[in-house]
């Protein structure tokens, strides 16, 4: 990483288990979605593997399973009705079992998260297509009825997500990434409510916000 020689030099400055306030902001003109740590060698730039070495083993890692759609399951009712693997995981442990010992599944070790990350920003068609140049079978029923199912609830959950807050009138936002922007709309709400509640539970010593997840310590209780 080309960013650990500064992020070694900073802790070696300020102690490893010292944490230090570090201002986080939107980067779009109407402040919604995720924010950013600004600084030169903010926690997010770096890789999972270069995090959990900088924060050693003080910090506990807290992040949303399949974040989108996870939000995307909360927010949209017809999505929470229709979708009956219940949850992301549930959605994923479905996908293990259907394609194990797969030349696909081989092919493809990570599509498990990748077919129902990629079914939130991609229309069905052009999702199969995509699918079937990675070795997927056309007419594999089970992908087929989990993108239906999520095409389906598209409309609503950008409506939801208006309902909340989100404007479509900003500039990144067009036909192809609405929904990908109204979830991280709705992810950046969820977070900043998150890291209140643990605010104002647990006595945080260190905390690291990172996209849908964060790093904290001491780790918070169950309550």
């Amino acid at each position: 990483c080309s960013r650990l020689p500064a992020m070694l030099a900073n802790q070696r400055n300020i102690g490893s288990a010292t944490p230090y306030p570090v201002k986080y902001r939107t980067t779009n003109a109407h402040a919604q979605g995720r924010c950013y740590a600004w600084t030169p060698h903010a926690a997010f730039r770096a890789s999972k593997a270069l995090r959990t070495l900088a924060a050693g083993n003080k910090h506990v890692e807290l992040d949303v399973v399949g974040a989108h759609l996870t939000l995307a399951l909360v927010i949209s009712p017809t999505l929470a009705r229709t979708f009956r693997w219940g949850s992301v995981a549930g959605a994923r442990e479905a996908l293990v079992e259907r394609f194990t010992g797969t030349k696909f599944a081989t092919d493809n070790p990570t599509y498990y998260k990748d077919i129902l990350t990629r079914a939130l920003n991609v229309d069905k068609r052009r999702h199969l297509a995509m699918l079937g140049q990675q070795g997927l079978f056309f007419g594999e029923a089970l992908v087929g009825d989990m993108l239906s199912i999520i095409d389906a609830a598209k409309s609503e959950i950008v409506a939801q997500a208006e309902f909340m807050g989100f404007k479509t009138q900003d500039p990144r936002v067009n036909e192809a990434n609405v929904v990908y922007f109204a979830l991280e709309f709705v992810e950046g709400l969820f977070m900043r409510t998150f890291i209140a509640c643990i605010l104002k539970s647990t006595k945080v010593t260190s905390m690291v916000w990172i996209h849908d997840g964060i790093l904290v310590m001491p780790s918070p209780t169950r309550e």
